[in-house]
């Protein structure tokens, strides 16, 4: 199954801009369409949000979480999945340049 940027946006609760902002930063894997849009298939989203959640719960051991990596509103969701996406990022860089 393929999802649009909206589904992973409404999962989440951010904007469909974060995610097409996190796409176009490669921290999502996605297929360009012809009209422009973007789909994720769902392993692949999946596999993202599982360690983005995983990234969260090592940062925050200790605190009564919901088990959502972003609990806190949109603003702060923006803020903190970017902050979490961008740490994965690199990463996944450091791994691929460290063999």
């Amino acid at each position: 199954m393929n999802l649009t940027v909206t589904d992973i946006a409404k999962d989440i609760q951010v904007s469909d801009r974060t995610v097409r902002d996190w796409i176009v930063r490669g921290l999502i894997r996605a297929v360009r369409l012809p009209g422009g849009g973007y789909r994720v298939r769902q392993e692949e989203w999946e596999r993202v949000k599982t360690s983005w959640e995983n990234e969260e719960q090592e940062r925050t051991s200790g605190d009564i979480q919901t088990g959502h990596f972003m609990s806190h509103g949109p603003k702060k969701a923006n803020r903190d999945g970017f902050q979490l996406a961008q740490k994965h990022l690199t990463k996944q860089k450091d791994s691929l340049l460290n063999g």
